[in-house]
């Protein structure tokens, strides 16, 4: 199991999906699906210690002496049987649009 498939179902057996938790497979997602989910909180919401780690980044990221940028961060809304039909292929994995 990959890391964003062992996050998905943590995610999955946490009711984070809440009625969708069985309608899509966490082994059809890539890093990019799991990490786009609109699922994690917002800029208002970081606690302390992640604004004073990086007050302009809207994640959390705490330790590094480089700052991690993450494409189309939190901007997918979950929806049933997501990625099930989307194609990709290394090294570049582009997935068709609509994917």
């Amino acid at each position: 199991m990959v890391c964003d498939v062992f996050v998905t179902r943590m995610w999955k057996a946490g009711g984070l999906f809440g009625d969708l938790t069985d309608t899509f497979q966490a082994t059809e997602f890539t890093d990019w699906d799991a990490y786009t989910l609109n699922l994690i909180a917002t800029n208002q919401n970081r606690s302390k210690e992640c604004i004073v780690a990086d007050p302009d980044l809207p994640f959390c990221q705490l330790l590094g002496k480089y700052r991690l940028k993450i494409p189309d961060w939190n901007s997918v809304k979950p929806y049933p049987h997501m990625r099930e039909r989307c194609p990709t292929l290394p090294p570049l994995y582009l997935k068709p649009t609509g994917c």
